[in-house]
Order: C-alpha cells, then structure tokens, then sequence
C-alpha cells in the first residue's frame, strides 16, 4: 500500500513560451516527487512545443498532447482524461 498519494499535474497551456520554462521547473523542484505532470497543448504558434520537448528529451516525464486551438475548457477536460494520479493539482501557465 502508498503511503502517499499519486498527483497528476495538469498544465493547460496555449503560446506559453515565455513561462512555460518557470511552470515546468517549479514542479520538478518541488521536494514531493510523487506526481506526473499532464501538458495540454491548445494549439500553441509559438515556441512552447519545442520548449516542452527539451524537458522530455533530458528525461522529465511529461503526458505530452496537442490539440488544435478549442479552448480552455477542452484543454482542461483532455488533461482530466489523460491523468493517472489520485488527486489532480491545477497549474496555469
């Protein structure tokens, strides 16, 4: 049995290149390491693939989709649906 519970954190984002580095990072350096971080693409013009695809590429395990522009609460329902933890915790870009 856990003794702790599972976090998904879902990152609902959309042309987030200036702060999506600083969202990602602030989870990996929390001192809590049970979670998964859920990112939802919302149809990004900008440079926050490529940025979210570095941290995959160094090892960070990132649930990574994207989906053509539909909207916050899209992103948000995909994120809820794609998540594996016990609780969801909510993180904006």
């Amino acid at each position: 049995m856990k003794n702790s519970p599972f976090f998904s954190v879902m990152i609902c984002c959309y042309n987030s290149e200036k702060f999506i580095n600083e969202t990602i990072n602030s989870i990996i350096d929390q001192t809590f390491t049970d979670w998964e971080i859920v990112l939802i693409n919302d149809g990004s013009k900008d440079r926050t693939e490529k940025i979210v695809k570095e941290f995959i590429n160094k090892g960070v395990i990132i649930n990574y989709f994207f989906q053509n522009n539909k909207g916050f609460a899209s992103a948000r329902n995909k994120a809820v649906e794609l998540s594996k933890g016990d609780w969801i915790a909510i993180i904006d870009h």
